[in-house]
């Protein structure tokens, strides 16, 4: 990967997902580095254009992939790599305006991609989640992984809200949290209405277990111990038993 340069703009393609216009758009914004989007929607706006609003979780320069050498994820290392404003990310929200409903190859100068918000660069969120029915629709909630400098990779669970801007954590010490995964409540009708899943590794013990969380308040439910460590994944999937086939695999 190429060092970051923050005079270079990052570029947006809006791609057609349903026909065979191919490039739609090209927008430009603001520099900055990605691991993971969390969702996209379309809005219409005053005048009656199509908006697209896209909200993933950044960061100011690329500098966060060293603190995932291995070396300075060792708890003991000698010389971990700091956490600095360089290295926490944001939740951030762009507007894409007045999306062009097909290509239009005389534009020359490339409309801007606004940032309308950054929240929660003290928590330096990632591997967002949400509920899957709001993929593609305006969501309220997110949850991730939260680093905020009291380990040498991630330390908290946290529930932000689009709308209020609270957020709500998780965090006990020596706790390593992974990915939350969040299973919806398939009687619920509230967008929170479930749990989180992770594989949490406890480090006083070396060991690692399957932590349950309310979704709504992050409240825990329960753990499900194992007898040794689990290797940290980036995603997950919960599948439910409800309405599998059954019989030989």
């Amino acid at each position: 990967i190429k060092p970051f340069d923050p005079s270079l703009p990052a570029t947006w393609y809006v791609v057609d997902r349903t026909g065979k216009k191919g490039l739609v758009a090209t927008y430009t914004s603001r520099p900055f580095f990605c691991f993971h989007t969390i969702n996209a929607w379309q809005e219409t706006n005053q005048d009656g254009d199509t908006d697209i609003v896209a909200e993933l979780v950044t960061f100011d320069t690329a500098d966060f992939m060293h603190k995932l050498y291995y070396e300075n994820l060792l708890s003991d290392s000698p010389h971990p790599k700091p956490r600095t404003d360089a290295t926490c990310s944001s939740v951030s929200r762009f507007r894409l305006p007045a999306v062009p409903s097909s290509p239009n190859p005389e534009s020359q100068e490339l409309p801007e991609a606004l940032l309308e918000s950054a929240s929660c660069k003290s928590l330096s969120p990632e591997l967002p989640t949400m509920h899957s029915a709001y993929v593609t629709r305006k969501h309220r909630y997110m949850y991730a992984v939260a680093d905020t400098g009291k380990s040498t990779l991630f330390d908290s669970i946290i529930k932000f809200d689009n709308e209020s801007g609270e957020t709500k954590v998780w965090c006990h010490h020596a706790q390593s949290p992974g990915e939350p995964i969040f299973v919806a409540n398939p009687d619920g009708v509230e967008e929170d209405d479930g749990v989180l899943l992770s594989v949490a590794l406890d480090g006083m013990t070396g060991k690692s277990y399957l932590l349950c969380l309310d979704a709504r308040s992050l409240v825990e439910l329960g753990r499900a111990r194992v007898a040794g460590p689990v290797a940290f994944g980036f995603h997950g999937q919960h599948v439910p038993a409800r309405g599998l086939p059954t019989g030989d695999y």
